[in-house]
């Protein structure tokens, strides 16, 4: 048994003895025997704990903080690193959670909550405290929030959804008749884009001919303007002579012809006359090559010499100028065919240029356009950087904020012992179980105008002011459900519009033209075959019939998502159970001080029953100024317009339900009414004996008055 330590359990009577003898007696030097003692369990969390916990363990728990420091340090410590990543996860992750430094972050909050709930119970109560604050007497704020998020993530989305949806409708339908005014213009124009495409053919087919007939004038023009047998010097002389007779002004192209042609003229009868003179010099030449003899020769070949007969072409200079083959107009007349030539051309030209115009362009859907204009305007790396240095001190507001909460209500607790103090709790029932067996003046069971003014801590039910507070967080926050409620039936309602767009907005188009265009032109002309060539090209006929409708276009409602749906219904659900769900939650602060601070929760629940003791001394003269109050509403309502019809149709009272005057409990067959004539009052039948039968409502004042004041059984602030 030496250096061994042992748990026994106090229970049984027999070992109980045998350690004491043990003990007398000195048997068991150096064993260490830690003996639970059979306490008497003070709260529910104890009672718990001792059960479900081994011994050892419990006893370390509630052993004192002067034993096992180094283990309930540590203890602490572990506690507390746990209490710190649960505030991380619960306050900081929601807001502000950067990947690279998410870890860094926990384990700091980890550390330093760890590192205090070693050094105090403040500590150690503050940091647990925080997570009942967080909707304690702020299920309003909470309310909010779960609204604007519940809108934002739900309706706005699927509204946004819609709205985008119906944006696309009407870029489709804007795209739908711009289509159909492309079809009505292609099938308009098609008659004169098939004649433009004719013309141009026939231009170009005329061109070549015009090419052809230029070719062909162009060797009458070059042998108009040829200088070819004649002097171009002689051409120059004539030129300058025949502008001085006529005084300067210059010749025309029948004038320059004629000179031409007489010089040519001349120009021939010069040339065959040197070639006379040249024919007879060769033939001399060659009969004196031919005959040898001397005299001979030149007798033969004297006919030869002969040349004067090559004079004869002298006289036909004369006819030259006195006959002119060309005719009086010829000059004019090539004048006009010249111009003709070069503007015949020049002024029949067709150029056509088709260009296909970029429908991305023409028809891109204007929501992409803004949206890309607006990515380049913003940089995301920047804007996420500026979201996360403003979500910082968002984080760190939110976490002092509740701090500082939490902080006050540790404070008040330990110095306001009235604070949140009105709990039935299993220490008060102990002691007031232990005055019933001393038969002493004891509180349990309380009387129905006492329930009001306390909390049974384990009950389902709202009690006394938790009721009060449910119902006015419940209308302060009917603003907020109404607006939730609002966004969500004009979601419904929008996309329930869009179905029907989409069920009866289909409508089919069908588009139809005709036309036959003929053009007859008779003779065998220039002039008709120019018009057959322009006008004859007009001769089209068509036949076009198209059929569409909209069904693309109709938009497409865009449904809430299982993922929305169960978002919705949260939503809705946690608003209206949110009031109740702080009410249970208001009950957890005082239980949490009452772990950390036991000693402090023992005086403040003795100070509760020592007063309400006082109270229950003088429940009667404390009550009367509650019935006088009640009693004047209920003689106002009876004596109104409603209490006459209370009095008159007893099927109405069914509907006009009374309430005791003490506990404000609902009338029932068995409540009491009063018996005075003109009091209405009413009371149930265990507050009626708790009044020792006496209406205050009605008795003289002289009846009730006593000589102890109520501000007897007011109490000052206890520290």
């Amino acid at each position: 048994m030496e250096n061994q330590d042992f748990i026994i359990n106090m229970n049984d009577k027999e070992t109980k003895e045998k350690i004491r003898a043990m003990l007398r007696k000195r048997k068991t030097k150096g064993s260490k025997c830690v003996l639970f003692r059979d306490k008497v369990v003070k709260s529910t969390l104890q009672w718990i704990l001792v059960r479900m916990l081994p011994t050892f363990l419990a006893n370390f728990i509630y052993s004192p903080d002067n034993e096992c420091r180094i283990a309930k340090v540590l203890y602490r410590a572990i506690l507390g690193f746990l209490v710190g990543v649960l505030l991380y996860i619960v306050m900081v992750m929601p807001i502000y959670s950067p990947q690279e430094s998410s870890k860094l972050i926990c384990i700091g909050m980890a550390a330093i909550v760890s590192l205090t709930w070693t050094l105090s119970a403040w500590c150690r109560c503050i940091t647990v405290m925080v997570f009942p604050q967080m909707l304690a007497n702020k299920a309003n704020v909470l309310i909010w929030i779960v609204a604007i998020t519940g809108i934002y993530q739900n309706f706005a989305v699927n509204i946004v959804a819609n709205a985008q949806e119906i944006f696309r409708s009407g870029v489709c339908v804007m795209k739908m008749q711009a289509d159909q005014l492309r079809l009505k213009l292609e099938v308009t124009t098609n008659i004169f884009r098939t004649f433009m495409k004719d013309l141009k053919v026939s231009v170009l087919s005329m061109k070549d001919n015009i090419f052809g007939m230029k070719k062909a004038f162009a060797e009458v023009s070059d042998e108009v303007e040829s200088r070819e047998g004649y002097n171009a010097d002689t051409e120059r002389k004539l030129v300058k002579e025949e502008e001085k007779k006529q005084k300067g002004q210059p010749l025309n192209t029948q004038q320059k012809f004629a000179l031409k042609n007489l010089l040519r003229c001349e120009g021939i009868m010069e040339a065959n006359e040197e070639n006379c003179h040249k024919w007879f010099q060769d033939k001399y030449l060659q009969c004196k090559e031919r005959i040898v003899i001397p005299l001979i020769d030149k007798l033969l070949c004297l006919p030869m010499k002969m040349t004067f007969l090559c004079k004869a072409t002298e006289g036909l200079q004369l006819w030259c100028k006195k006959f002119n083959p060309l005719p009086e107009n010829f000059g004019s007349s090539f004048d006009k065919v010249n111009d003709t030539m070069e503007t015949l051309e020049s002024g029949l030209d067709i150029d056509m240029d088709i260009e296909k115009a970029d429908e991305s362009r023409a028809f891109k859907n204007p929501y992409e356009t803004v949206k890309e204009a607006g990515s380049k305007m913003i940089n995301e790396t920047k804007f996420s950087k500026i979201k996360s240095v403003i979500k910082v001190p968002i984080v760190c507001g939110v976490l002092i904020y509740y701090l500082f909460v939490s902080y006050l209500y540790v404070y008040k607790y330990n110095r306001n012992i009235f604070h949140d103090n009105n709990y039935i709790t299993t220490y008060f029932r102990l002691i007031d179980c232990r005055r019933r067996r001393r038969n002493l003046r004891h509180l349990l069971p309380l009387r129905r105008g006492e329930y009001v003014d306390f909390i049974f801590p384990f009950k389902m039910k709202l009690q006394g002011e938790e009721r009060d507070q449910a119902a006015k967080t419940l209308y302060s926050c009917m603003v907020c459900i109404a607006v939730y409620l609002m966004a969500f039936f004009v979601a419904y309602i929008f996309g329930e519009t869009m179905n029907m767009m989409d069920e009866y907005g289909i409508i089919t188009y069908s588009y139809s033209s005709r036309h036959k265009l003929e053009f007859l032109i008779e003779g065998k002309g220039f002039l008709p075959n120019i018009l057959r060539a322009t006008l004859g090209k007009l001769n089209t006929s068509s036949n076009v019939e198209y059929n569409f409708d909209n069904s693309i276009c109709v938009p497409k409602a865009q449904p809430f998502t299982s993922k929305q749906v169960c978002g919705i219904v949260f939503g809705i659900a946690f608003m209206l159970l949110a009031p109740v769900l702080q009410a249970y939650v208001n009950r957890l602060p005082r239980a949490i001080g009452a772990i950390f601070f036991p000693k402090r929760e023992k005086g403040r629940i003795l100070h509760l029953y020592n007063k309400n003791l006082i109270k229950r001394a003088a429940y009667t003269k404390l009550k009367r100024k509650q019935v006088m109050l009640n009693a004047k509403r209920a003689g106002f309502l009876m004596s109104s317009f409603v209490g006459t019809l209370y009095r008159q149709f007893k099927f109405l009272r069914r509907f006009l339900v009374r309430r005791c005057m003490v506990c404000n409990a609902k009338q029932t067959r068995d409540s009491y009414e009063c018996q005075t004539e003109g009091c209405y009052v009413i009371y149930c039948r265990q507050c009626w004996k708790d009044m020792r039968r006496y209406c205050y409502a009605c008795m003289p004042v002289d009846h009730y008055v006593s000589d102890v004041s109520e501000s007897d059984y007011e109490f000052e602030e206890l520290n």
